[in-house]
Protein backbone atom coordinates (compact mmCIF):
# COMPACT_ATOMS: atom_id res chain seq x y z
CA UNK A 1 0.00 0.00 0.00
CA UNK A 2 1.46 3.37 -1.02
CA UNK A 3 1.91 5.90 1.89
CA UNK A 4 -0.69 7.99 0.28
CA UNK A 5 -3.13 5.33 0.53
CA UNK A 6 -1.65 3.99 4.23
CA UNK A 7 -2.39 7.62 5.28
CA UNK A 8 -5.84 7.62 3.80
CA UNK A 9 -6.69 4.28 5.83
CA UNK A 10 -5.63 5.74 9.32
CA UNK A 11 -7.44 8.47 8.81
CA UNK A 12 -10.56 6.89 8.06
CA UNK A 13 -10.20 4.66 11.08
CA UNK A 14 -9.20 7.19 13.26
CA UNK A 15 -11.05 10.26 12.24
CA UNK A 16 -14.03 9.41 10.00
CA UNK A 17 -15.40 5.98 10.99
CA UNK A 18 -17.22 7.32 13.97
CA UNK A 19 -18.98 9.82 11.09
CA UNK A 20 -20.29 6.29 9.57
CA UNK A 21 -21.58 4.64 11.80
CA UNK A 22 -23.51 7.53 13.36
CA UNK A 23 -24.67 7.69 9.54
CA UNK A 24 -25.27 4.10 9.31
CA UNK A 25 -27.89 4.43 12.62
CA UNK A 26 -28.92 7.64 12.82
CA UNK A 27 -33.01 8.56 11.33
CA UNK A 28 -31.82 11.36 8.81
CA UNK A 29 -29.54 8.98 7.23
CA UNK A 30 -31.93 9.49 4.44
CA UNK A 31 -31.69 13.25 4.09
CA UNK A 32 -27.41 13.02 4.70
CA UNK A 33 -27.31 10.90 1.67
CA UNK A 34 -29.27 13.24 -0.41
CA UNK A 35 -27.17 15.73 0.26
CA UNK A 36 -23.58 13.61 -0.54
CA UNK A 37 -25.26 12.70 -4.05
CA UNK A 38 -24.77 16.40 -4.30
CA UNK A 39 -21.49 17.00 -3.24
CA UNK A 40 -20.14 14.19 -4.70
CA UNK A 41 -21.88 15.51 -8.15
CA UNK A 42 -20.53 19.03 -7.35
CA UNK A 43 -16.74 17.82 -6.30
CA UNK A 44 -16.40 14.89 -8.86
CA UNK A 45 -15.38 12.44 -6.40
CA UNK A 46 -13.71 9.83 -7.95
CA UNK A 47 -11.52 8.71 -4.76
CA UNK A 48 -12.18 4.66 -3.68
CA UNK A 49 -14.98 4.41 -6.45
CA UNK A 50 -12.79 1.80 -8.01
CA UNK A 51 -12.80 -0.44 -5.44
CA UNK A 52 -16.47 -1.84 -5.81
CA UNK A 53 -18.35 -0.23 -8.68
CA UNK A 54 -20.88 -2.17 -8.40
CA UNK A 55 -22.18 -0.82 -4.58
CA UNK A 56 -23.47 2.56 -4.98
CA UNK A 57 -24.05 2.62 -0.76
CA UNK A 58 -20.63 1.44 -0.41
CA UNK A 59 -19.72 4.70 -2.81
CA UNK A 60 -21.85 6.68 -0.85
CA UNK A 61 -19.90 5.82 2.86
CA UNK A 62 -16.74 6.82 0.93
CA UNK A 63 -17.64 10.07 -0.42
CA UNK A 64 -18.33 10.72 3.40
CA UNK A 65 -15.07 9.75 4.82
CA UNK A 66 -13.63 11.97 1.73
CA UNK A 67 -15.56 14.91 2.47
CA UNK A 68 -15.31 14.83 6.43
CA UNK A 69 -11.63 14.81 5.79
CA UNK A 70 -11.33 17.66 3.34
CA UNK A 71 -14.47 19.32 3.05
CA UNK A 72 -15.47 21.42 6.78
CA UNK A 73 -18.19 22.73 4.97
CA UNK A 74 -19.91 19.75 4.85
CA UNK A 75 -19.06 18.70 8.21
CA UNK A 76 -21.03 21.81 9.23
CA UNK A 77 -24.23 20.50 7.39
CA UNK A 78 -23.84 16.74 8.49
CA UNK A 79 -23.75 18.20 12.14
CA UNK A 80 -26.46 20.04 11.85
CA UNK A 81 -28.21 16.94 10.44
CA UNK A 82 -27.31 14.41 13.15
CA UNK A 83 -28.39 17.02 15.99
CA UNK A 84 -27.39 16.07 19.50
CA UNK A 85 -25.48 13.41 18.81
CA UNK A 86 -22.76 15.82 16.83
CA UNK A 87 -21.21 16.58 20.19
CA UNK A 88 -20.47 12.68 20.58
CA UNK A 89 -18.47 12.78 17.32
CA UNK A 90 -17.68 16.37 16.38
CA UNK A 91 -14.09 17.11 18.13
CA UNK A 92 -12.98 14.36 15.89
CA UNK A 93 -13.04 16.64 13.09
CA UNK A 94 -14.32 20.58 14.07
CA UNK A 95 -16.79 22.43 12.11
CA UNK A 96 -16.06 25.37 9.97
CA UNK A 97 -16.14 27.85 12.34
CA UNK A 98 -16.92 31.41 10.54
CA UNK A 99 -19.61 29.03 8.82
CA UNK A 100 -23.02 29.99 10.80
CA UNK A 101 -26.21 27.93 10.12
CA UNK A 102 -28.48 29.51 12.77
CA UNK A 103 -31.82 27.71 11.62
CA UNK A 104 -33.58 24.27 12.34
CA UNK A 105 -32.79 21.24 10.31
CA UNK A 106 -36.42 20.80 9.27
CA UNK A 107 -36.33 24.33 7.45
CA UNK A 108 -32.82 23.13 5.89
CA UNK A 109 -33.21 21.18 2.75
CA UNK A 110 -31.28 18.39 1.31
CA UNK A 111 -28.84 18.80 -1.75
CA UNK A 112 -27.49 22.14 -0.76
CA UNK A 113 -23.78 23.05 -1.38
CA UNK A 114 -21.59 25.34 0.57
CA UNK A 115 -18.47 26.39 -1.84
CA UNK A 116 -16.04 28.27 0.92
CA UNK A 117 -18.23 28.63 3.93
CA UNK A 118 -15.83 31.79 4.99
CA UNK A 119 -17.98 34.65 6.51
CA UNK A 120 -21.31 32.51 6.15
CA UNK A 121 -24.57 33.86 7.91
CA UNK A 122 -27.20 31.24 7.09
CA UNK A 123 -30.67 31.99 9.16
CA UNK A 124 -33.82 31.93 7.35
CA UNK A 125 -37.23 30.85 7.28
CA UNK A 126 -36.38 28.40 4.62
CA UNK A 127 -33.85 27.24 2.39
CA UNK A 128 -34.49 24.89 -0.24
CA UNK A 129 -33.20 22.24 -2.40
CA UNK A 130 -30.21 22.08 -4.36
CA UNK A 131 -29.25 25.28 -3.23
CA UNK A 132 -25.62 26.57 -4.14
CA UNK A 133 -23.95 29.11 -1.67
CA UNK A 134 -20.61 30.65 -1.86
CA UNK A 135 -18.56 32.44 0.70
CA UNK A 136 -19.37 36.06 2.73
CA UNK A 137 -23.44 35.29 1.93
CA UNK A 138 -25.36 36.47 4.33
CA UNK A 139 -29.39 35.55 5.16
CA UNK A 140 -31.08 37.22 8.00
CA UNK A 141 -32.95 39.02 9.55
CA UNK A 142 -34.67 42.69 9.94
CA UNK A 143 -37.19 44.10 12.41
CA UNK A 144 -39.59 42.42 9.53
CA UNK A 145 -38.50 39.14 9.67
CA UNK A 146 -35.91 36.70 7.84
CA UNK A 147 -35.82 35.13 4.12
CA UNK A 148 -37.90 31.99 2.40
CA UNK A 149 -35.39 30.74 0.18
CA UNK A 150 -36.61 28.60 -3.04
CA UNK A 151 -35.17 25.63 -4.48
CA UNK A 152 -32.14 25.58 -7.08
CA UNK A 153 -31.08 29.11 -5.75
CA UNK A 154 -27.47 29.99 -6.62
CA UNK A 155 -26.06 32.80 -4.33
CA UNK A 156 -23.09 34.89 -5.22
CA UNK A 157 -20.01 35.65 -3.12
CA UNK A 158 -20.74 38.72 -0.97
CA UNK A 159 -24.77 38.89 -1.17
CA UNK A 160 -27.18 39.81 1.15
CA UNK A 161 -30.34 38.58 1.40
CA UNK A 162 -32.36 39.53 4.37
CA UNK A 163 -35.41 40.54 5.55
CA UNK A 164 -39.06 39.02 5.68
CA UNK A 165 -38.45 38.30 1.78
CA UNK A 166 -39.60 35.36 -0.42
CA UNK A 167 -36.49 34.33 -3.45
CA UNK A 168 -38.39 31.74 -5.64
CA UNK A 169 -37.15 29.35 -7.09
CA UNK A 170 -34.62 28.94 -9.68
CA UNK A 171 -33.32 32.20 -9.17
CA UNK A 172 -29.64 33.39 -9.28
CA UNK A 173 -28.49 36.17 -6.73
CA UNK A 174 -25.57 38.17 -7.86
CA UNK A 175 -21.80 38.22 -6.68
CA UNK A 176 -22.42 41.65 -3.53
CA UNK A 177 -26.02 42.05 -4.55
CA UNK A 178 -28.18 43.30 -1.53
CA UNK A 179 -32.00 41.78 -1.88
CA UNK A 180 -34.75 43.46 0.23
CA UNK A 181 -37.76 42.66 -2.21
CA UNK A 182 -39.39 39.45 -3.20
CA UNK A 183 -37.54 38.08 -6.26
CA UNK A 184 -40.07 35.70 -8.63
CA UNK A 185 -39.40 32.57 -9.49
CA UNK A 186 -36.49 32.03 -12.42
CA UNK A 187 -34.87 35.50 -11.74
CA UNK A 188 -31.30 36.91 -11.87
CA UNK A 189 -30.69 39.57 -9.89
CA UNK A 190 -27.56 41.62 -10.25
CA UNK A 191 -25.88 44.80 -8.10
CA UNK A 192 -26.13 48.22 -10.57
CA UNK A 193 -22.68 48.52 -11.89
CA UNK A 194 -20.07 50.61 -10.52
CA UNK A 195 -19.64 54.31 -11.88
CA UNK A 196 -17.31 57.10 -10.77
CA UNK A 197 -19.57 59.78 -7.99
CA UNK A 198 -16.21 61.60 -7.97
CA UNK A 199 -12.77 62.57 -8.86
CA UNK A 200 -9.71 62.97 -6.62
CA UNK A 201 -6.66 64.19 -8.19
Amino acid sequence: MSAKYRTVFYLFWWVALPHVIVLLVHPKRASVYEDLLRWKELRKIEYFMHWRKSDSHFRLICCLVYLILIAPEFRNIFYLRIGIVKWLIMWFTRPLSSLYINMPERDFSTGIYIEHGFSTVLYARHIGKNCFINQQVTIGSTKSGIPYIGDNVRIGAGAVIVGNISIGDNCKIGANTTVVKDIPANSTVVSAEARVISSHI
